[in-house]
């Protein structure tokens, strides 16, 4: 990728020395040149996606697309890597890398409104589900918000067992259904 980088830094270089005639060519290190391409290649983003290429390990995402820091694009839906146990509501201990990643995102884009919404199994009765999944819901907004995010950018929905995404039939299936969703309500929609 760097080479790449280089690549096309120089071809805007012949570009732009060759456009204006009284400018001085850039050569070398002469003058400082080297110092001020580096400077602009420490500014490129060819994907367009506000990282900047010297930090983008994600080369290829669209732009207007939500990225991460590191420039990968920020799938919004089911938390991937976040799972509670069966009628557990504490985060487990790995929570926090998974979640730092929604919070960087909401810090990179102020204006994101978001609703987490907790879901649960079949498994016992139908108000304690809906009470089960308030709880992770909120154990998740906890978080968020004791690491600096707007409570107002934040909604909360404990829908229980009614939206199931697989059958409950299965050990599987019951796992899939206990999860946390984080959804984009409003901003860079």
């Amino acid at each position: 990728m760097k080479a790449i980088n280089w690549i096309v830094l120089l071809a805007a270089t012949v570009l732009i020395t060759g456009c204006a005639s009284s400018a001085p060519r850039v050569t070398g290190t002469e003058g400082g040149s080297r110092a001020a391409l580096e400077a602009l290649a420490a500014k490129q983003d060819s994907d367009g996606d506000s990282i900047a290429d010297a930090d983008d390990t994600c080369s290829d995402t669209a732009s207007g697309v939500l990225v991460d820091a590191a420039g990968c694009e920020m799938a919004f839906g089911v938390i991937e890597g976040l799972s509670f146990a069966s009628g557990a509501v504490t985060l487990p201990s790995n929570a926090s890398q998974t979640l730092d990643r929604y919070v960087d995102v909401m810090t990179r884009y102020p204006e994101l409104v978001i609703s987490i919404e907790g879901h649960t199994d079949n498994r016992g009765p139908a108000a304690a589900n809906i009470e089960l999944s308030t709880e992770r819901v909120l154990s998740v907004a906890r978080y968020m918000i004791g690491v600096g995010i707007n409570p107002a950018r934040v909604k909360l929905y404990g829908h229980g067992e009614s939206r199931p995404r697989a059958a409950n039939a299965t050990a599987e299936g019951r796992e899939q259904n206990r999860r946390i969703e984080i959804i984009v309500l409003e901003g860079l929609l």
